[in-house]
């Protein structure tokens, strides 16, 4: 059962039922269990002469859209599922659509919990990811498919993450815009 909440999730299960005699009613109940994918995001954005400074991001708990910076690294975490009592054997399967330009993923993306990659420096973009993710909550085992969406934004919307300069760190900043009146040298 593929739904709408939250972007789209995709539900399976098995019944234990293989074969359905003739002219028989079989009732079946689906019960759709909130868990929710616990994700958090982190971007960096790469200024000419400067090592990666971090950006803050967001993401809406309600449809896991996340509006990251033009050009940026950035880098997705499955951290568990909310609403499970125990959440054992989490396994994270990241994917895009094919033929998708603009974005791509650096490393492992089959068995992991983070992924990690990179945007296109064009503002405007949308690209919509799909994370299988397993798990067992007791003798149980389940799996869902969470969609994420990443939307490119402007690079001076977003502010930089403050941290103190400790052993020499450059944090970049934006400067206050400054008018020069120029004149011709005669």
């Amino acid at each position: 059962v593929t739904t709408n909440e939250k972007g789209g999730v995709t539900y399976q299960a098995q019944t234990t039922r293989d074969e359905l005699p003739r002219n028989s009613i079989y009732p079946l109940t689906l019960q759709l269990n909130e868990y929710d994918l616990d994700l958090a995001a982190k971007c960096w954005v790469s200024p000419i002469g400067s090592l990666p400074v971090q950006v803050q991001v967001g993401i809406d708990p309600n449809s896991y859209k996340v509006e990251v910076p033009e050009g940026c690294q950035f880098e997705l975490t499955v951290n568990g599922i909310s609403g499970s009592q125990t959440v054992e054997n989490l396994s994270c399967t990241w994917n895009m659509p094919d033929g998708v330009t603009g974005i791509d993923f650096e490393g492992a993306t089959t068995g992991v919990q983070i992924v990690k990659g990179h945007v296109t420096a064009a503002q405007g973009k949308t690209f919509k990811l799909s994370v299988l993710v397993t798990w067992s909550d007791g003798a149980a085992t389940y799996n869902r498919t969470y969609y994420v969406t990443l939307i490119t934004g402007d690079l001076t919307d977003f502010p930089f993450s403050r941290s103190t300069t400790r052993s020499g760190q450059y944090v970049l900043d934006y400067l206050n815009p400054e008018m020069l009146n120029m004149f011709i040298k005669k």
